[in-house]
């Protein structure tokens, strides 16, 4: 049986003794007489006492340095359980700046500091560490699981940049290092993590062979292979139109994402990909109850930037529907926020400018429309993020006489997206201002997902398009004809934005002053007036109130009615007279005779 060391250095320290005393010389220096009771000297002793006192000293040092890591860390845990980000940043620091810090409680410390720059406002912040981390991890071969779990991080920081092509590289080396290190659920995982950022590219073909290579999910699988499985399927299968299998397979995403430990972030991803295709397939209650819910999980969960990302979010699709008001309310709690993360600074555009073009608002428009968001979403080659920002721009850059800049921007988003399958205001945006070239481009990205199953909402944009192409083109009567089934078409979708919209297209002469806000210079033409479809009793006191400037609260107020109400008299009067806008109802009122 083999000894141990302390065995081993006890015979050692006895065959020293023993040949100290036929010598009769020390048994460290083999110079000088040693104690007889020692086997050493005097002065080799001295020096053994002190090194040993040193040792203690220095063990001593690194005791306290542990406990006070020890004390940052658990201080560190508490705050970021209870989300006082700043201190738990502060606590992390302090504790990665100690002296003598080992490499795996640097790492560990280094992973819990870049999850609290992601939860809280400042994201960005995480890069650098997650660069380290990863050096870390890749340098020692028993850390593969990390490494793999780091890649995957800094492609989820990649596509917060709205660097989604960059995030690619990092996916796939992290698919590399798990097929080598032949561990299956890993594999499954970054197959799917790939699939997911493929998805987000509009790269869909790519993205079902990587879900294919995933195999089934079994009761073996564990968290959060289930539930990202049934994300990536259910938007695979929205994507191709299969409406009641995405639905079901996005019900059993969030149900899955519900008991998952992370923080709620898995949570109010799956809902906001839910909303976005629900909205896509024309289920535009189910995608507000959706939205509504991300934010609410976001807020409980205090996700800083996440909040303003799915205020945003819900503000649009709000917009959609034709609730300006309460857009404009949710879009000012997302500015209030000041994330400078740049998707949420996109979002910000594409959602702020039309809502502050419809509102007249130019102090909106300046704090949204900010133009190195162009720029962003090219470099992040995701078809929505083009599609959405130069819509909005385009608009944007039209409403200043810019329209060669608009027809430039248009034509360069068609050569660089592959589908329309969640963004169809670009090709309205070609058709209004766009060459003939793009007008067909734009026509045939609408055709083809119009061809799909479920495609109500794509085919009532084509209708509009066809709408504003014909009007364009001189052949108004065609043009009314295409507005009018896109108004009913939209209207059951309940898109009221979208047939106040189609309806001026119907009836131009009713187009009102507020619609477009002249440049200097420019001869402002005055709106005969027109007879406007007769409004309940309750629908005349609201609009004599709006009129008056009062706000939907103070309406509800004064009439002893709660805001929801109101809201559904403002959908109502705007949807039956053709305006969008709260203020072109007071410039309506104010006509001679109304």
């Amino acid at each position: 049986m083999p000894k141990s060391n302390a065995e081993m250095v006890r015979d050692s320290m006895a065959r020293k003794r023993q040949w100290a005393r036929e010598t009769g010389l020390c048994c460290v220096c083999c110079k000088q007489r040693p104690n007889p009771e020692r086997a050493v000297c005097a002065s080799c002793n001295a020096a053994v006492v002190e090194r040993k006192q040193r040792k203690r000293e220095r063990d001593r040092e690194a005791a306290n340095i542990r406990s006070m890591i020890a004390e940052h860390e658990r201080a560190g845990d508490e705050a970021f359980t209870q989300h006082f980000y700043d201190d738990a940043v502060r606590h992390f620091e302090a504790a990665l700046e100690k002296s003598g810090i080992e490499n795996a409680d640097r790492l560990r410390l280094a992973e819990k500091l870049a999850s609290v720059f992601f939860f809280s406002g400042d994201p960005d912040r995480a890069n650098p560490w997650m660069e380290r981390i990863l050096e870390g991890y890749l340098e020692a071969d028993a850390m593969k699981e990390k490494a793999i779990a780091t890649l995957t991080e800094i492609s989820v920081y990649r596509w917060l940049d709205c660097q989604t092509k960059a995030a690619l590289p990092f996916v796939a080396q992290a698919l590399r290092l798990a097929e080598t290190d032949l561990n299956s659920h890993l594999y499954k995982l970054m197959n799917l993590i790939m699939v997911a950022r493929l998805l987000d590219l509009g790269h869909y073909d790519e993205a079902k062979k990587f879900l294919e290579a995933a195999g089934e999910i079994t009761s073996q699988d564990t968290v959060p292979l289930p539930q990202l499985f049934s994300i990536e399927r259910a938007i695979c299968a929205a994507a191709v139109g299969k409406k009641n299998e995405a639905f079901a397979s996005f019900e059993e995403a969030v149900q899955r994402a519900e008991v998952h430990p992370d923080g709620g972030y898995r949570l109010t991803s799956v809902l906001d990909d839910y909303g976005l295709w629900a909205t896509a397939l024309g289920k535009i209650e189910v995608a507000k109850m959706c939205h509504k819910r991300a934010l609410f999980f976001a807020q409980q969960h205090q996700i800083l930037w996440r909040i303003p990302y799915l205020s945003l979010r819900y503000a649009d699709l709000l917009a959609r529907m034709g609730q300006y008001e309460s857009a404009y309310e949710y879009l000012n709690d997302a500015l209030s926020y000041d994330i400078h993360v740049p998707r949420v600074a996109v979002m910000t555009a594409f959602v702020g400018i039309p809502i502050a073009l419809h509102l007249n608002d130019n102090d909106l428009l300046q704090r949204c429309a900010q133009e190195p968001a162009i720029e962003l979403v090219f470099q992040s080659g995701e078809n929505m993020l083009i599609g959405r920002i130069v819509a909005s721009f385009a608009r944007f850059f039209t409403a200043q006489g810019r329209l060669s800049e608009a027809q430039v921007l248009i034509h360069r988003a068609l050569g660089a997206i592959r589908n329309v399958d969640l963004h169809w205001e670009l090709p309205l945006a070609a058709a209004q201002f766009g060459t003939d070239t793009d007008v067909g481009h734009a026509r045939a990205l609408l055709e083809q997902r119009a061809a799909l199953p479920c495609a109500d909402v794509v085919r009532a944009f084509l209708l509009l398009f066809d709408a504003i192409i014909t009007r364009r083109r001189g052949r108004i009567a065609e043009s009314r004809v295409a507005a009018a089934i896109a108004a009913e078409q939209f209207t059951a979708l309940q898109w009221h934005g979208y047939v106040a919209h189609a309806r001026e297209m119907i009836h131009p002469s009713a187009t009102l002053r507020t619609l477009v806000q002249p440049q200097a210079g420019v001869k402002k033409y005055a709106v005969p007036s027109i007879m406007l479809p007769a409004l309940t009793l309750r629908e005349q006191q609201v609009a004599k109130l709006v009129s008056k400037g009062l706000t939907n609260r103070a309406i509800a107020a004064e009439l002893s009615i709660s805001e929801n109400t109101v809201e559904t008299h403002m959908t109502s009067i705007m949807s039956r007279w053709g305006i969008r806008s709260r203020y072109q109802l007071v410039d309506l009122l104010s006509e001679p005779g109304r």
